[in-house]
C-alpha cells in the first residue's frame, strides 16, 4: 500500500462521549486504489490499536481490520463499528 496521505478526516464513533477516530485517506497511485484507514483501539483497554482498512473492490466497498478475529474469520467488532459510523457520516451528506 502507498504512503501517501491524501488528508486526514474525523471519523465519530457510535457512542455518544467518545473521541472520533484516528482516520487517514490515502489517495490513489498508479500500483495502489485509494483506501481508507482508521486506528480502532481495542476494546479491552490495554492500549492495543488494530487497523481497519476500507476500500473499493468489484465497485463495493471491503472492510479489513487487524485483529485476530478479523484476520481469522474475516469480520469483526472494529470493522463493524467503522461501517456503520461510514454509514451514518454518508446519510449526512
Amino acid at each position: 500500500m502507498t504512503e501517501s496521505i491524501w488528508r486526514p478526516v474525523r471519523l465519530d464513533q457510535e457512542k455518544p462521549g467518545t473521541q472520533p477516530w484516528d482516520a487517514k485517506v490515502y489517495k490513489a497511485t498508479p500500483t495502489d486504489p485509494a483506501f481508507l484507514e482508521v486506528m480502532v483501539p481495542s476494546s479491552k483497554g490495554d492500549g492495543t490499536v488494530y487497523e481497519v482498512i476500507v476500500f473499493e473492490e468489484r465497485k463495493s466497498l471491503k472492510l479489513t481490520c487487524t485483529c485476530p478475529s478479523g484476520q481469522y474469520r474475516g469480520n469483526c467488532r472494529h470493522a463493524d463499528e467503522v461501517w456503520m459510523a461510514l454509514k451514518k457520516r454518508m446519510a449526512r451528506k
